[in-house]
């Protein structure tokens, strides 16, 4: 009497169970193939005027971040060529290679700094060109030539 309870009771759960799931895989197919007909129909929506305009944003800061890094280098070379000249009029050696010494570790003072200020100003400015290049939607693989490197 159990085993045909048990029985009957599966038996209904299966009845109402698969036509239920047949219905919920019916309507997830459905909705499957709506979303893919729909990315594939419409493209991500790219502004590629605003690429424009983050890329000459960008390159105008690298520019004006470059022109500011060559002063500070120039500045620092006309220094060390002002000192060093200083320092060999010194008649006495000893104090000579000092001096000598130290205008060679104040330039490497001064244009380091303006080299690590200039690495770091470039990365935010970077930082801030992929910010913006995300808002204009454009796919990171037709990022993918648009690098930081070395000479940018």
């Amino acid at each position: 009497m159990n085993k045909i309870f048990a029985m009957s009771f599966v038996v209904l759960m299966l009845a109402i169970a698969v036509p239920a799931y047949a219905k919920t895989r019916a309507l997830l197919d459905v909705r499957v193939s709506a979303a893919s007909s729909v990315s594939s129909s419409q493209k991500p929506h790219r502004d590629l005027a605003c690429m424009q305009v983050a890329v000459e944003k960008r390159e105008n800061a690298i520019i004006a971040l470059f022109d500011t890094f060559q002063v500070a280098g120039r500045s620092a070379l006309v220094a060390r060529r002002d000192d060093l000249n200083k320092a060999w009029a010194i008649t006495n050696s000893k104090d000579r290679n000092k001096a000598v010494k130290e205008v060679w570790k104040a330039f490497d003072f001064r244009y380091n700094k303006a080299r690590k200020e200039f690495r770091d100003a470039k990365g935010i400015v970077w930082h801030q060109f992929r910010v913006e290049a995300d808002k204009c939607k454009v796919t990171s693989g037709e990022l993918k030539y648009e690098q930081q490197d070395m000479d940018s």
